[in-house]
């Protein structure tokens, strides 16, 4: 079988959606050889629509990750033949995003084409694939229930599981990693990572990606920031900036982010860190309260203090919840589960078909 995938030119959807699991089915599949194309979410208007007719041609399958161009629409029905099959990827709620998402917003706000065009592309696909079960559900009430939806997860590298720590300065750390989109989300946990800190000065403070320093409000001398790095720029040093001995993901519950995967906490869990986050609909299906990491109900805000203390004040607990932590993530590795990728896209077909590659 061979697949073409489109994917939105190096975001992160672009690393979990599209280069993790697609580059580990071309790796690891017999079968299946998978091409890609850099494009963007215009690919189907900016690149030449007769070249991309030809590749179709060539293919079993096309994949494209958020194509939203009007002018790309009959390119996309061209793809879908009886000999190839069309699959639209997408991971993100872009009918109900937040002003603190500013360009994801200004593309997609109310009154613009790229919302609509994005559900007749959907609808006119022969599946449409997303990271989350809630997700999936949103797609199928805006496109009909009819529609072929697949949920598939998203999953990460096993590598990463097995990469060391950094040498320490004896100073335990607590952790955020994230970018700007999560001015509202991290209030959630300010006030209660400034009175862990008072309650244990041994720890330091490490700020991943967006500097938010000034909201935690602790003093620089124990607040670290970590410049962003991209994940598709330096995988290698993204994953080693996730150097905690807690890691919180704070979240609000807004109709956007219960669309929202796990993968903040399987980063963090994958270096074996125990993780406190929000108990909302993406961790609480993930995370193992009690177990790998604790959950936060929204309204409880004393209780992120109450179970950061507990991980701060015990290191058995840590390196307990820590080896729960990895592993979970183990289970929820790319090359344990690349094989539902395949038979996603084989399910297409009816059985026995000869396929190209």
């Amino acid at each position: 079988m061979i697949v073409y995938a489109s994917h939105d030119g190096g975001s992160g959807c672009a690393w979990y959606r599209m280069l993790v699991p697609l580059r580990a089915v071309d790796k690891l599949c017999d079968d299946v050889t998978v091409h890609f194309r850099a494009g963007g979410p215009r690919m189907m208007k900016e690149q030449h629509p007769q070249l991309l007719v030809t590749e179709a041609q060539e293919a079993d399958v096309i994949v494209a990750q958020r194509a939203n161009s009007i002018e790309g629409m009959g390119v996309w029905r061209r793809f879908s033949t009886p000999w190839c099959r069309t699959v639209y990827e997408n991971d993100d709620d872009i009918w109900n995003i937040t002003y603190e998402n500013k360009a994801a917003y200004e593309s997609y706000a109310d009154g613009g084409a790229a919302r609509e065009v994005m559900l007749r592309l959907i609808s006119t696909s022969n599946m449409s694939t997303v990271s989350t079960p809630y997700l999936g559900d949103k797609v199928r009430e805006l496109t009909g229930w009819g529609t072929n939806v697949v949920v598939l997860p998203n999953y990460i590298p096993e590598y990463v599981l097995d990469m060391k720590h950094d040498e320490r300065n004896g100073r335990p750390r607590l952790g955020w990693m994230g970018g700007a989109s999560h001015a509202r989300d991290i209030l959630q946990a300010t006030s209660a990572v400034r009175r862990f800190m008072k309650r244990f000065p041994s720890w330091d403070l490490v700020v991943n990606g967006t500097d938010y320093r000034d909201d935690f409000k602790v003093a620089r001398d124990r607040a670290y920031h970590v410049p962003w790095i991209h994940v598709c720029d330096d995988p290698d040093v993204f994953y080693r900036m996730i150097d905690f001995d807690i890691g919180i993901c704070p979240l609000l519950d807004t109709e956007f982010a219960r669309s929202k995967s796990h993968i903040k906490p399987l980063e963090y869990m994958a270096r074996g860190i125990p993780v406190v986050a929000s108990d909302v609909e993406p961790y609480r299906h993930f995370i193992d309260h009690g177990v790998n990491g604790f959950l936060v109900k929204q309204g409880q805000e004393h209780e992120w203090l109450r179970y950061l203390s507990e991980l701060g004040g015990s290191t058995d607990l840590r390196l307990k919840m820590g080896e729960a932590a990895k592993a979970k993530a183990r289970e929820h590795t790319i090359e344990k589960n690349y094989m539902k990728w395949v038979d996603a896209y084989k399910s297409m077909f009816p059985s026995g078909w000869e396929f190209k590659g």
